[in-house]
């Protein structure tokens, strides 16, 4: 009875939907917040990372992450503190072939070189080159 009674309210109060599992990107909560109650840190934004998931444990809900150069972190971290991150196309600094292949061909595309300047080029193109030109690559 106390089984089933256990696993009625595991399955009613899940954490989440899908598992942790190794290689997982996750965000990390700083449990420093909820203890300070200053003005500075109250607006400060209360997840740290991202981090990679090393080594899980999923019978004791504990994981140990790493930071993406692969520095472990010194303790073990427990599952509620961790939630998953949705990288986002440009977050981490490596990019797919294709972004930096289109990456290429617009900085070929925006730079200004006198001689390829030709005779039967109009003002407006060469205003709107020169105007790619100036705009800041980042």
């Amino acid at each position: 009875m106390r089984i089933k009674s256990k696993e009625a309210y595991n399955d009613a109060h899940l954490i989440r939907s899908h598992p942790i599992k190794v290689g997982d990107m996750v965000l990390l909560y700083d449990k420093k917040t909820d203890i300070d109650i200053s003005t500075v840190l109250k607006l400060r934004y209360r997840w740290l990372g991202p981090y990679k998931i090393m080594e899980a444990d999923p019978l004791k809900e504990t994981y140990r992450v790493t930071e993406l150069d692969n520095v472990i972190l010194h303790s073990t971290i427990t599952e509620n503190r961790l939630k998953a991150f949705n990288q986002r196309y440009q977050y981490i600094g490596t990019n797919s072939e294709e972004s930096t292949i289109e990456q290429e061909e617009i900085n070929k595309s925006t730079k200004v070189d006198s001689t390829a300047r030709t005779e039967d080029e109009t003002s407006e193109e060469r205003d709107l080159r020169e105007r790619r030109a100036a705009i800041p690559e980042g």
